[in-house]
C-alpha cells in the first residue's frame, strides 16, 4: 500500500510524523503529550486510524492552550524551544509538581513544544531566621512558608504569643522536621505553610517557650509582618 500523505494540516500543528513499523495512534500520541482522539481528528486521510503502516505521514496537532488557569497563577507561558517543565519551573521558582498540576491540558509532560501555552502558579514565599523583624509582601492567594529551628530534646517548641488575623492570613498546616540524629544535640525544624487570603496586613508572632510552664520563660522571639496586596 503507498503511502497516505495529509493535502494540509489544522492551524497551529507541531509538525509531520512519518509512520515507522510498530507504530500505533496511541503510541504516537503519547510520544508527542497530545491525545489519540486529537490525533486522530487531525488526520482524516487516514481512513481507518487501527491500520497504520510505514511511509504514512501524519499531522501532529499542537499549540496547546489551557481553557483556564487556576486562582493562584501569575501568568501565562509560551513554551520555547528545548524548554522543559523543569527549567520552567526552575525560571519561575516554583516546583515541577506545582507547574505540572497547574497544566492538565498537557496530558504527557515529558513532551512540551513550542508554542504550548503554560500556566504559571504564583512562586511561594520562603522566609527563615534571618526574616525575624522584617517585612514580607504576599499576593492574594499566594503561600508563605516559615521555617525555623526547634530542639523537642530541649522540651522548647515554637507557640503563637499572638496569632496572625485570619481574615489576612491563613494558617494552611505546620508541620516538625526531625533532626539529623548522628549528630547529637541537633536540633530539628517547625514548618508552617500560609496563604493570603485578602489584602491588609497581619503579624507572625511567635516565642520559642517550654508551654507547660505556667509563666514561660521564651529562650528565643519571632516576629514578621505581613502585608498582602
Amino acid at each position: 500500500m503507498s503511502a497516505r500523505y495529509p493535502q494540509d494540516c489544522p492551524e497551529g500543528f507541531i509538525s509531520h510524523y512519518f509512520v515507522v513499523a510498530g507504530d500505533t495512534m496511541s503510541i504516537i500520541a503519547q510520544y508527542f503529550g497530545t491525545t489519540k482522539e486529537e490525533l486522530i481528528a487531525a488526520n482524516p486521510h487516514i481512513a481507518d486510524p487501527e491500520a497504520l503502516y510505514p511511509g504514512d505521514v501524519l499531522c501532529v496537532p499542537g499549540f496547546r492552550k489551557p481553557t483556564d488557569c487556576p486562582e493562584n497563577f501569575q501568568g501565562r507561558y509560551e513554551v520555547k524551544i528545548n524548554d522543559t517543565m523543569y527549567n520552567i519551573a526552575k525560571m519561575f521558582n516554583i516546583s515541577e509538581e506545582e507547574l505540572i498540576a497547574a497544566n492538565p491540558h498537557i496530558p504527557n509532560t515529558e513532551f512540551i513544544f513550542p508554542f504550548d501555552v503554560l500556566c504559571v502558579p504564583i512562586a511561594q514565599v520562603n522566609v527563615n531566621e534571618s526574616n525575624n523583624g522584617g517585612v514580607v509582601s504576599l499576593k492574594m492567594d499566594q503561600n508563605l512558608e516559615l521555617t525555623l529551628e526547634e530542639n523537642a530534646s530541649t522540651g522548647y517548641s515554637w507557640e503563637y504569643k499572638s496569632t496572625p488575623d485570619t481574615n489576612v492570613l491563613k494558617e494552611m498546616g505546620t508541620w516538625a522536621e526531625s533532626p539529623d540524629f548522628t549528630i547529637p544535640g541537633a536540633p530539628g525544624r517547625r514548618h508552617w505553610i500560609y496563604q493570603g487570603i485578602n489584602p491588609g496586613q497581619t503579624t507572625i508572632d511567635l516565642w520559642y517557650i517550654q508551654a507547660w510552664l505556667a509563666k514561660p520563660v521564651p529562650a528565643g522571639t519571632y516576629k514578621l509582618t505581613v502585608q498582602v496586596k
